[in-house]
């Protein structure tokens, strides 16, 4: 069962709000499975599938997990629009296929793996971007920010920011970025244009300016920011 509820949400990226996965699509899904011959007749290969999941089940189910304790006083928030806090900027290449192995860390369209693709050579005229940028995929809207310096594919958007900012102010936009990235998918992408419009929340202070204080007591008490933290320490 979780053989086949992976299989199934990696193809999700064909859905989204605006091309929903209704009974009907789903009656004609096909999945790619192990098999194997009992009696003379073709079965599903548990077996093998059991391999892949060498684990319990109970070991798969979420953990408890603490509620954050963040001392701050109430927050206040503001809308505000994406090109306000960045200019956006589209890769610069668009076929990996064309590039050749290097030492490059290399940005695409995937959802996974922090949109990276794999280390290339840099194309030529393509500019090799610092780390700390936000990178947003054009097909599913993921919005990751890049933990080493990189190139990038013309079917993803560079967030330059307008200001300098905090490391966690970068990882609570993206946080809120991919809040609202159900909106698109393969067949409805997130090209520049639309991604202009996107607005999001973050916290102010008194004065009505982005409140980076209390961004990073938020963020800074997640389970993952001292592993963010660390890698930023050994690699600057």
């Amino acid at each position: 069962m979780l053989f086949i509820a992976a299989l199934l949400n990696s193809n999700r990226w064909k859905y989204s709000y605006g091309r929903k996965c209704f009974r009907e699509k789903l009656q004609n899904f096909e999945l790619l499975v192990p098999i194997t011959e009992v009696h003379g007749e073709t079965q599903l290969d548990e077996e093998t599938i059991l391999r892949l999941f060498p684990k319990e089940y109970i070991k798969y189910l979420p953990q408890k997990i603490n509620k954050l304790s963040i001392s701050i006083p109430e927050i206040q928030w503001h809308e505000f629009s994406i090109l306000e806090l960045f200019n956006l900027e589209r890769g610069d290449f668009h076929s990996i296929a064309k590039l050749d192995s290097g030492d490059i860390l290399t940005v695409s369209r995937v959802s996974e793996n922090n949109g990276v693709v794999g280390y290339f050579k840099k194309p030529e005229n393509a500019s090799i971007y610092d780390k700390g940028h936000i990178t947003i995929s054009t097909v599913g809207g993921d919005a990751f920010v890049q933990l080493d310096d990189f190139i990038v594919t013309d079917n993803v958007i560079i967030c330059l920011p307008k200001n300098k900012y905090r490391l966690t102010t970068l990882f609570f936009i993206v946080f809120m970025l991919n809040y609202q990235k159900w909106r698109y998918s393969y067949g409805r992408q997130c090209y520049k244009a639309k991604l202009e419009k996107v607005k999001i929340y973050l916290p102010i202070d008194k004065n009505g300016y982005l409140d980076e204080n209390c961004i990073e007591t938020i963020v800074k008490q997640t389970s993952y920011w001292p592993n963010i933290e660390k890698w930023f320490e050994e690699h600057s």
